[in-house]
């Protein structure tokens, strides 16, 4: 029999109560009208999901319930996505017990309750669902919705750890680095990370490696350390990419390449890291450096220095005295020096006692309020 004349006979059975033909259907049409408009689509997906929902099949009513939370085909709500979600889960749906438990944790479109959300994680992680299990690993780590416990943690962790989930096999690493003392293993450490690595996990790459650049756990290894460092800048990760930039500029277990190491640093400065904005406006303020401007270098430390840096701060401040790369600004000078002395650093309250000099007291008391106004958040 063709598919034309079969999916009449498929509909007929699901209008008699067939929930299995019914949910059946509502995947076909999820699939085959991908080219029709997105009326046609809502009507029909939407239709036989719902039939099959509510006909009973545990896998609709979650299927359902993520149409009513995403907002596709059907308006949002999340209320009808939350008891969708609740049959669904009742019925054993692995998948459905885990967002309805994630649902209950973060408070979407119920009533925030930590502890019913743990009771709907154990109940999937129990027949194996490894996000589950990843989930009640974090619970008992940060001691949300039970008493904190390692032990509970490492177990859960060590579970879906072994199903391949590269999160839980990064938290043994971290567990292994930086947890308590019974936890504390640099070698196992490095056998996590080099797990979760190898899968793509951008923390773990960074994290491995800092472990074979300070020789913790494995045998130091710069080229080892550089290699990893480079996968995980290359995946976008700031502090990777900084990293990598101090790499390049000491030539450790690479070339030493000074372009290289400003591009990387400029890649790490535009995603907002600070102490790469702060190393860029150092270095471009260097006169023998070869890439050395005055203009550049104050951008990059006005960044640096309204996320907060005093060091940033501090030479932005000496920038506007001298008039360098910005024009001579002994206002704007003391905005900068007085926001670095709050951080106590050596020096600066005989900098800031000099620009006091050239200012009136009218403009020391404007500058002390505008230092206000110059930090982000």
């Amino acid at each position: 029999m063709r598919g034309a004349e079969l999916i009449p006979r498929l509909e007929e059975l699901a209008r008699h109560g067939d929930a299995v033909v019914a949910w059946q259907l509502a995947e076909y049409y999820a699939q085959r009208l991908e080219g029709e408009s997105e009326a046609v689509r809502s009507r029909a997906v939407a239709d036989w999901y719902c039939r099959a929902a509510v006909l009973g099949n545990p896998t609709a009513r979650y299927r359902l319930a993520l149409l009513y939370q995403e907002g596709r085909l059907l308006p949002r709500c999340l209320p009808l996505a939350v008891s969708w979600l609740s049959l669904a889960a009742d019925q054993g749906h692995t998948d459905a017990q885990v967002l309805l438990g994630w649902c209950l944790q973060r408070g979407i479109g119920v009533a925030m309750r930590e502890d019913r959300a743990m009771a709907w994680y154990l109940r999937a992680a129990t027949a194996g669902q490894v996000q589950a299990r990843y989930n009640l690993g974090r619970m008992y780590e940060k001691g949300v919705g039970a008493k904190r416990s390692c032990r509970k943690a490492w177990y859960w962790y060590r579970r879906a750890a072994g199903q391949g989930c590269a999160r839980a096999q990064l938290q043994l690493g971290l567990l292994c680095s930086r947890g308590p003392g019974a936890y504390r293993d640099p070698a196992r450490a490095v056998y996590w990370y080099s797990q979760a690595a190898l899968q793509g996990s951008v923390k773990a790459q960074y994290n491995l490696s800092a472990m074979y650049a300070g020789g913790a756990g494995v045998a130091q290894d710069d080229r080892r350390a550089a290699y990893w460092c480079l996968r995980a800048a290359r995946r976008g990760y700031p502090q990777a990419q900084y990293n990598l930039g101090l790499l390049y500029s000491k030539g450790i277990g690479v070339g030493c390449d000074p372009a290289r190491a400003r591009d990387w640093y400029e890649r790490a400065a535009r995603a907002g890291y600070v102490r790469a904005q702060y190393q860029l406006g150092r270095l471009y303020s260097r006169a023998h450096w070869e890439f050395a401007d005055d203009r550049l270098a104050c951008y990059w430390l006005e960044r640096a220095a309204r996320q907060g840096s005093a060091k940033a701060q501090l030479r932005l401040g000496l920038h506007y005295a001298r008039g360098c790369g910005v024009p001579l600004d002994f206002p704007r000078a003391y905005v900068w020096l007085y926001l670095a002395a709050q951080a106590r650093l050596d020096g600066v309250g005989l900098f800031l006692a000099r620009v006091a000099a050239h200012l009136t007291l009218g403009e020391i008391q404007w500058a002390r309020r505008a230092s206000l106004f110059q930090l982000e958040g």
